[in-house]
């Protein structure tokens, strides 16, 4: 019979010493690796919690104001439907009525240095009897009249300039007032 003999019973000693120690070590590791965990865990709840109460309260608020916010989408839409509108009744308004625009500019166009006797508008002509003492000033209009309405916009009919009167000159000018879609414009 063999018997085992152990010649260096330190060293078995210090092996077994040694394993306590390694697995101490790896028992206090993985404990540490677990408290570090469960910290992360706990910091990542308390975040995901704020994060949902941050969610729901937004939900809420949006939720009050949801019905301001489609009011404002029909609003916005009331909003280009009356632009349009108001588009095509000022266009309307300018081919139906020109001579509402003419009357309108006539204190800018007429030079200063025109007096306007009479102004008649009859079957879609008008007829202006003005009197002056600068004959550059019919001229001056009649170009301004151009430049704002464009040549084809009012056109001249004629232009008289009888003798002197009292150191003036008298003229006439008709000019036809563009067809309206109604062909109405001796309103």
């Amino acid at each position: 019979m063999l018997m085992a003999v152990n010649l260096l019973p330190w060293r078995v000693a210090q092996q077994r010493a040694h394993r306590r120690r390694f697995y101490g070590w790896v028992g206090c590791g993985i404990g540490m690796a677990f408290l570090i965990l469960w910290v992360l865990w706990l910091a990542m709840t308390r975040q995901y919690q704020a994060q949902q109460a941050s969610h729901q309260k937004l939900a809420q608020q949006l939720q009050v104001l949801a019905p301001q916010l489609a009011q404002m989408a029909t609003l916005e839409q009331d909003m280009a439907i009356y632009h349009d509108r108001l588009d095509q009744f000022s266009q309307w308004h300018h081919d139906r009525f020109p001579l509402i625009t003419l009357l309108n500019q006539l204190p800018v166009l007429l030079p200063t240095s025109v007096y306007l006797e009479r102004l008649t508008l009859t079957s879609g002509q008008i007829r202006l009897v003005a009197q002056t003492l600068d004959a550059a000033a019919i001229t001056q209009f009649l170009s301004q009249t151009d430049a704002v309405y464009g040549s084809g916009r009012l056109r001249l009919h004629s232009v008289e300039r009888p003798g002197a009167l009292a150191g003036g000159q008298r003229f006439y000018l008709s000019m036809d007032l563009p067809q309206t879609g109604r062909g109405v414009a001796d309103e």
